[in-house]
C-alpha cells in the first residue's frame, strides 16, 4: 500500500520524528544489527521491493536472503 503525502504530512512526519529523535534513537539501538542493516537498507531505496532478490542483497552489501528473512 502506498499513501499519498499531502503537503502538510510531508512536513509534519519529518518534524515529528525530529522532535521525537532521542525515542528513535532508543528503539533503534535495541534493534539487532542485522536488522538495522535491512532497514537502512530500505531506507536508503525509498521505496523497496523484493528485497530478498540477489541485486538488493548485493547492491547493499547484506550477507545473504536468508538473513534478510531471518530479519
Amino acid at each position: 500500500m502506498i499513501i499519498q503525502l499531502t503537503p502538510n504530512l510531508s512536513v509534519s512526519i519529518p518534524k515529528y520524528i525530529i522532535s521525537e529523535h532521542t525515542i528513535f534513537r532508543e528503539i533503534l539501538s535495541n534493534i539487532p544489527e542485522k536488522q538495522k542493516e535491512l532497514l537502512y537498507a530500505i531506507a536508503k531505496e525509498g521505496e523497496a521491493g523484493r528485497i530478498t532478490s540477489a541485486q538488493f542483497i548485493k547492491r547493499h552489501g547484506l550477507s545473504s536472503s536468508s538473513s534478510v528473512q531471518s530479519a
